[in-house]
């Protein structure tokens, strides 16, 4: 009795630190770190996915620079989402019954889901090198197909966010779901054939 004891309570202080940390003063750090590696693993994966890396072929190795840029895009977005729901949650006074409030909210955050979609496609252009306007033509020239996966994952997962998630753990959901969004987002901006007519 006293083993099983000792493993179950380890594991409750190491949930109640990862409460604290989400929750409490390193709630900024803690969204931007989970940013960055949400953003940077769904590179990776997406490479595998693609064939572009196989761990086991010396002549495919993984472009760990293009993964560095596609992580460091989180530096920006982490705190655009952490304020973004912040300014949600405590100043934007959303009225009626909670279906409306979530509906609001939900229009609201899929409204500036483009924001962040041209912060990753013209940020990683720009680290690749490219002009902020080589990042916002491409921006333009692949805007439908990230439109439609826009409308296809944002308004239900953040239905679900909204209705049922409390607002610590709102950063963390949507960086869950961006890590699925943002391996097709990478395929996206490295598909060069998308958008060409």
């Amino acid at each position: 009795m006293n083993a099983v004891v000792n493993q179950v309570l380890p594991m409750r202080l190491q949930l109640r630190s990862v409460r604290q940390v989400f929750s409490g003063r390193y709630k900024l750090l803690a969204n931007t770190g989970v940013s960055c590696t949400i953003l940077g693993s769904a590179d990776a994966i997406q490479q595998l996915i693609m064939g572009t890396w196989d761990p086991r072929d010396p002549k495919k190795p993984w472009d760990w620079k293009r993964t560095g840029r596609f992580a460091a895009c989180g530096l920006l977005q982490g705190p655009m989402l952490h304020y973004l729901y912040r300014f949600m949650d405590f100043h934007v006074k959303f009225r009626g019954p909670k279906l409306a409030v979530v509906l609001q909210k939900c229009m609201m955050d899929v409204s500036s889901a483009p924001l962040f979609t041209m912060t990753t496609i013209c940020g990683v252009g720009m680290m690749e090198g490219h002009t902020l306007r080589d990042g916002l033509a491409e921006y333009r020239r692949k805007f439908l197909h990230i439109f439609m996966l826009d409308c296809l994952t944002w308004p239900p997962f953040q239905f679900i966010n909204f209705w049922f998630l409390p607002p610590t753990f709102r950063v963390v959901y949507t960086n869950m779901v961006q890590l699925m969004y943002n391996i097709v987002i990478s395929y996206i901006k490295h598909n060069k054939e998308i958008g060409l007519k």
